[in-house]
């Protein structure tokens, strides 16, 4: 991946993109509905029922943890705050334990 950076290139998520948007016509759709003005801002990154979810595994659905693979490396790692999540959607799963990413980052 870093051959783009290399050529001078930038690497753009679009798949990111898309997802903000949808939270943001989320948000739109809530505060109409329930005359608030929530914004991201407003979300916990601390929340300790969504560190459950995702530390049980029970993520279908949710935009790049829904895999198997990865809500295996979920239920196992169990992740405690965004960062340990930040690094579970950056890190490649791999073919086996030897070559994962998770499997190296579960043993710091």
């Amino acid at each position: 991946m870093n051959q783009l950076e290399d050529a001078g290139l930038i690497k753009i998520d679009f798949l990111g993109l898309k997802e903000l948007k949808v939270l943001g016509r989320a948000l739109a759709l809530i505060n109409k509905k329930y005359k608030t003005s929530l914004t991201t801002d407003d979300i916990p990154l601390d929340d300790p029922k969504t560190y459950e979810l995702f530390s049980s595994g029970s993520t279908i659905g949710i935009f790049q943890f829904s895999k198997s693979k990865m809500r295996e490396s979920l239920a196992k790692l169990k992740p405690k705050n965004i960062n340990d999540l930040a690094a579970m959607n950056a890190l490649p799963s791999g073919t086996d334990e030897t070559h994962s990413g998770f499997h190296r980052y579960e043993k710091r």
